[in-house]
């Protein structure tokens, strides 16, 4: 997560992409480069400790919250226990909630709401550590001005103390030892700046990156849907699948119902003169259509149909 280093300070909200996914076999875990670990069901053996997710005895996710690890032991010890298609079903369940744009809106509103007396606080101490301190004592030195400047910085640090205790207090944020993040604001202004981070960053549901369509630019929404889709769509042996996976089904279902195209999310890339076929997750062209495309681990091409043909 990138938070800006800057004044003005703004509310932070984690999305969390679908990583995992049930199959027939087994549990799919997905991987930062694309790929997924398959994990038998009979090998699951969820545990948390901390904010981290051991699934088995050698592999593990770590989530961004420790209630959210929780959440996701108590998700997969239910799906478990179920059949392959009530596993599908559940997890399709779960991606309509994780991708509704209202309650993306809804999380972020409230977010914002959380943080507001803290965001504005944070950016009085930025300003008061490095622009105010600094000016007056560059003007009058060691004065009883200077002494006046200085001594209102604890002042500011324990106000922003109280508020995020008492605002985590109020809306039952669940924060990591809460009292020592408070007493290192007391002391440390650094630590008081970023008060709200803690609280915008506490909530435990974590929205599909996409069900944020309605707060970031159409250009990056397209850019992220394009990215999850090639990922979920294009496998080794996609040609050949009988039935579609549960994630490719969520998404389809999605981009139908906020009226996306395929065109925007699946679009063809323009070959180079003499390609003949394209790989359809990494978009790199070829000369011709016979070997999959290595660097995306064998999945199949797609062919360029001459203009005639599509014509025809």
């Amino acid at each position: 997560t990138l938070l800006t280093p800057l004044p003005p300070f703004v509310a932070h909200l984690y999305s969390l992409e679908w990583l995992f996914i049930p199959r027939g076999e087994g549990l799919a875990i997905a991987q930062t480069d694309g790929t997924h670990t398959l994990i038998a069901w009979e090998k699951l053996h969820p545990r948390v400790e901390a904010t981290t997710l051991h699934l088995d005895a050698v592999s593990s996710a770590r989530l961004p919250t420790a209630a959210a690890a929780t959440t996701w032991q108590q998700t997969l010890t239910e799906w478990q226990a179920l059949t392959p298609e009530k596993r599908r079903r559940a997890f399709l369940k779960h991606a309509r909630q994780s991708l509704d744009p209202a309650q993306a809106e809804k999380l972020a509103a409230t977010a914002t709401q959380h943080t507001r007396a803290t965001r504005i606080l944070g950016s009085v101490l930025f300003f008061w550590c490095f622009a105010t301190i600094t000016i007056v004592y560059q003007r009058l030195g060691e004065s009883t001005a200077t002494l006046a400047v200085l001594a209102a910085l604890p002042v500011l640090t324990i106000t922003q103390a109280i508020l995020f205790l008492r605002i985590t207090r109020r809306h039952a944020l669940t924060i990591p030892h809460r009292r020592w993040r408070a007493l290192g604001m007391v002391f440390l202004p650094h630590q008081a700046m970023r008060a709200a981070d803690f609280i915008s960053l506490a909530h435990t549901h974590h929205p599909h990156p996409l069900a944020f369509r309605a707060l970031i630019s159409n250009t990056a929404f397209l850019t992220a849907a394009r990215s999850f889709w090639r990922t979920a769509r294009y496998h080794p042996g996609w040609q050949t699948c009988p039935d579609l996976t549960p994630e490719v089904e969520a998404l389809e279902t999605y981009f139908h119902a906020q009226n996306i195209p395929a065109t925007d999310y699946d679009p063809a890339p323009e070959l180079a003169h003499g390609a003949t076929a394209w790989c359809p997750r990494c978009h790199a062209p070829f000369l011709t259509p016979e070997k999959p495309c290595s660097d995306c681990g064998g999945v199949e091409l797609r062919v360029n149909q001459p203009a005639e043909a599509i014509n025809a």
